[in-house]
């Protein structure tokens, strides 16, 4: 056996027609648009989802609740609320995701104040209703080197949003230079984590599974909807071979509840997750991940 990579399957719970910004051509089919939130499709895609989880990753999964200015509750109340005990029922874990872009204009997640306040308000009401959070997940990869220490504060100590040698400055996401592998970020600096680093903020950054190749979603990113799934064998591969040379590995594999409704992508995740569990690949939540890693690191 070789050295493993750890995986963390992260479900971004978006409904169908949501796209505010639009930053690149992975999502051109929905537009620039919030989109009309249709429950009883949400309700199906998640069901989908949950079925998929449970049968495929063993209910390890991560699910990212999406909430925007328009819609800043919908996901979090009724009729939801039972399908996301239902998942940390199976093994997963929650992330609150809060998608703070405005239309035809641009991200607010640089502004740090406001999300504070806006990451604040979701765990407390997440809280209310018997559920907790314990990750983050920003909107289209969004940075901000100030927000690490607000998500510690919270008891944020997940991170989702890194995209290493991706960069959109319409959508304020820059990870050049990052790590392709997971770690805890270092102080005033969101893209510094990774093997070996000091754990100042007490936040583990899990990012985007990368090939280190390219900054496309198509071609060298875990992002089950962009890419074929010969594209992400590839990347996974290039993922086995880092592992080798530099150790354990820790990334994280995307996919989208409002593409649930096709088989091709349900599928696509099923497939992947059996190929990695058969060569060196490990499935874990967000802490689980995070655990590991702070084991290995202190020998244990």
């Amino acid at each position: 056996m070789g050295k493993p990579v750890y995986v963390s399957f992260l479900i971004d719970c978006n409904w169908h027609g949501f796209s505010p910004l639009k930053p690149s051509s992975v999502f051109a089919d929905v537009g620039y648009t919030v989109g009309t939130p249709e429950k009883t499709r949400i309700l199906g895609d998640i069901k989908t989802a949950l079925e998929l989880v449970e049968r495929s990753l063993n209910g390890k999964c991560n699910w990212s609740i999406l909430s925007h200015p328009d819609q800043r509750y919908l996901l979090y109340r009724d009729p939801f609320l039972d399908c996301w005990r239902e998942a940390v029922r199976q093994g997963g874990e929650l992330s609150l995701h809060p998608h703070e872009d405005i239309p035809r204009e641009g991200s607010r997640i640089k502004d740090t104040d406001y999300m504070r306040a806006v990451l604040e308000d979701l765990k407390n009401v997440i809280v209310r209703e018997g559920l907790s959070s314990h990750s983050f997940r920003s909107g289209y990869f969004g940075r901000n080197d100030e927000l690490p220490a607000v998500l510690a504060e919270l008891g944020l100590t997940v991170d989702y949003s890194s995209a290493p040698g991706y960069k959109e400055p319409s959508v304020e996401s820059d990870w050049m230079g990052a790590s392709p592998s997971g770690g805890f970020i270092r102080a005033s600096d969101a893209a510094s984590y990774g093997t070996g680093n000091v754990d100042e903020t007490g936040v583990f950054m899990i990012p985007l599974g990368w090939d280190g190749a390219g900054g496309k979603f198509t071609e060298n990113y875990l992002f089950n909807e962009a890419a074929e799934l010969e594209t992400l064998l590839s990347v996974y591969a290039a993922i086995r071979r880092r592992a080798e040379a530099e150790g354990p590995q820790f990334v994280q594999y995307l996919f989208h509840l409002s593409a649930m409704n096709e088989p091709r992508f349900t599928k696509r995740v099923a497939d992947f997750a059996g190929h990695l569990l058969q060569n060196d690949g490990v499935i874990v939540t967000g802490s689980e991940a995070s655990e590991v890693f702070r084991k290995g690191s202190r020998g244990g």
